[in-house]
């Protein structure tokens, strides 16, 4: 995708934590995701998944290095899960991706939503993060949700400022989201007397 250019992001008058409603709650969710190193995932064996067995509500990616490609590693999948032992029994995009030349790797995500978030709603804010992941990364392996805006459907997005730390991905991972934040294109400012 093409940078956009002549744009500049709209001033809100301060840092993103400072954005407040007016009873002095942050407007953007704070949320901080920790991605572990990928482990390489060998053809017809189960989910590398190990120490992250245990591991609930969470994102995943599944990482491609083709030696003849001109990245060094790719995302090529980004998913969610509420239990990863079930989740990789029978996932057809990881099947197809094992059985391709070059290596396929699976890293899991752990989402940390701090103090204010309430159990109940971890799925719909996991699918609300999952998108914002694929428009930012644009894989192309989802192509099922590529094509639809975050928040577009039956539940609307929240504000995010999500936050990956861990396994950087080469670079390919954004470091940070904001999401939504308003780009506007100037016009010619003859406001100056």
């Amino acid at each position: 995708m093409a940078i956009p250019r002549q744009f500049k992001c709209a001033d809100w008058g301060g840092e993103i934590s400072e954005i407040k409603t007016s009873q002095d709650h942050p407007v953007f969710k704070e949320v901080e995701v920790t991605w572990s190193k990928p482990r390489v995932w060998l053809a017809d064996e189960s989910a590398p998944i190990g120490a992250d067995s245990n591991v609930t509500n969470c994102l995943y990616c599944l990482v491609r290095d083709h030696h003849r490609a001109s990245a060094k590693t790719k995302i090529a999948y980004v998913g969610i899960t509420k239990d990863a032992k079930k989740r990789f029994v029978n996932h057809k995009v990881a099947k197809k991706l094992t059985s391709m030349r070059g290596q396929t790797s699976l890293s899991i995500g752990t989402v940390n939503f701090g103090s204010y978030w309430r159990e109940g709603g971890t799925r719909l804010a996991l699918e609300q993060l999952e998108h914002l992941l694929i428009w930012a990364i644009w894989p192309e392996s989802n192509d099922r949700k590529a094509y639809t805006l975050p928040g577009m459907g039956a539940h609307p997005t929240k504000p995010w400022h999500v936050r990956n730390l861990g396994y950087r991905f080469a670079g390919t991972m954004p470091r940070e989201l904001v999401y939504p934040w308003m780009l506007v294109k100037p016009g010619r400012d003859r406001s100056v007397k």
